[in-house]
């Protein structure tokens, strides 16, 4: 036997949830919907009020998307170098150029 009660959907879920926070001697309070979060989440109220922080939280972002960030900071680098050594290169072509001008 389950100590814990099986919900038959989310709907479900939600509806006994609001009704928590909904109550005289509220159980629960409903912490607004973060970005990438799919519903709405709730923090219990048995010990304490919730931290401040969680209600502000902003996600972590994920490795992956750190990873892809660093990426494209180290590409977009490299580009910058070498568009400033094919500058140096059409530099010292022209130079050279002049230079055997010098002794035709």
């Amino acid at each position: 036997m389950s100590r814990l009660y099986n919900f038959s959907s989310t709907q479900e879920v939600s509806e006994l949830l609001e009704k928590m926070a909904g109550a005289e001697h509220s159980l629960a309070t409903q912490i607004s919907r973060q970005a990438g979060q799919k519903e709405c989440r709730f923090a219990h109220l048995s010990a304490s009020k919730p931290q401040s922080d969680i209600t502000t939280a902003i996600p972590k972002q994920e490795a992956a998307t750190l990873t892809v960030q660093d990426e494209h900071r180290r590409i977009a680098k490299r580009e910058d170098e070498l568009e400033k050594l094919r500058d140096e290169l059409e530099a010292l072509k022209i130079d050279f150029d002049c230079f055997r001008k010098e002794f035709e």
